[in-house]
C-alpha cells in the first residue's frame, strides 16, 4: 500500500495531511507543532552536490515557486497525476 501526499495539501493544510498518515498507517496522532519544523540533512545534500536542498526551518506553509520547466513541457505533462483519478 502506499500513502501519496502532494507539496500544496501539506504546505496548505499540513495538520489534516499529517493526521491522514496518521490513519493511513493506523497510529494515534499526536500534536505537532507546524510553526517550528526544523531540519537539515547536509550529509546527504553535500554528496548530492545540493547544498540546502534539506534545509526545513520555521512554519510550514505554501511557497508558490517560479516554474523552470519550459511552459510545452509543463502543459504537455500537466493533468496527468495517475493519483487523482
Amino acid at each position: 500500500m502506499i500513502h501519496l501526499v502532494e507539496y500544496d495539501d501539506l504546505c496548505s493544510n499540513p495538520e489534516k495531511t499529517i493526521k491522514d498518515i496518521y490513519n493511513f498507517i493506523d497510529q494515534p496522532y499526536f500534536n505537532h507543532d507546524f510553526t517550528k519544523v526544523e531540519y537539515l540533512n547536509k550529509l546527504f545534500d553535500l554528496k548530492i552536490n545540493i547544498p540546502n536542498l534539506h534545509k526545513v526551518t520555521g512554519k510550514v506553509e505554501h511557497l508558490t515557486k517560479k516554474i523552470i520547466l519550459p511552459p510545452s513541457i509543463f502543459e504537455k505533462y500537466k493533468g496527468m497525476e495517475f493519483w487523482r483519478n
